[in-house]
């Protein structure tokens, strides 16, 4: 993800980049030009749109509306992706509720991490919904949260929120 995220914001500069050289290589409008154009127009207060505020460069344009359809993809991929939420990979296990669901809540460890989570089991959720499990090609079960209605959050952050389910 961090690889992803450093590949766009690398592009996005590069393409200002781009765009801000593409701007100051246009040639200024001679004095003759510029005086025509004063002399045919009103003196008010300029509106926003020729004040420049909606004046973007093509360019600009499409790296806004790339960048933004990047995020929104990222944002699904990991909605929709499943959480690895086998019993067999995870220690220090604790019962510390109910979800809405009926499905048990724990905190937990990865084995070898630090971070305390809470969440399920996959192997609780194979009972009720095994719609929403899966077998990953390493063998363990994963969860696809999302189709339970819950999320699986740091225990720290759980605490401060109050959450009581995940």
């Amino acid at each position: 993800m961090r690889a992803l995220l450093i590949v766009v914001i690398s592009t996005v500069l590069m393409l200002l980049a781009a765009c801000a050289t593409e701007r100051d290589a246009e040639p200024e409008p001679s004095a003759d030009t510029v005086a025509a154009e004063a002399a045919s127009t009103d003196v008010s207060e300029p509106s926003e749109e020729e004040s420049g505020i909606y004046d973007m460069h093509p360019v600009a344009q499409v790296v806004l509306g790339v960048v933004a359809g990047v995020a929104l993809f990222a944002g699904l991929v990991i909605y929709a992706v499943a959480s690895a939420s086998d019993e067999r990979l995870k220690t220090d296990i604790r019962r510390v509720g109910t979800a809405p669901n009926g499905l048990p809540l724990y905190t937990f460890r990865y084995r070898g991490k630090r971070t305390t989570w809470r969440g399920v089991m996959a192997q609780d959720v194979l009972r009720i919904r095994p719609d929403a499990v899966r077998l990953g090609r390493d063998g363990y079960y994963r969860v696809y949260y999302w189709k339970l209605g819950l999320r699986m959050t740091r225990e720290n952050l759980a605490k401060r929120e109050g959450r009581k389910n995940a």
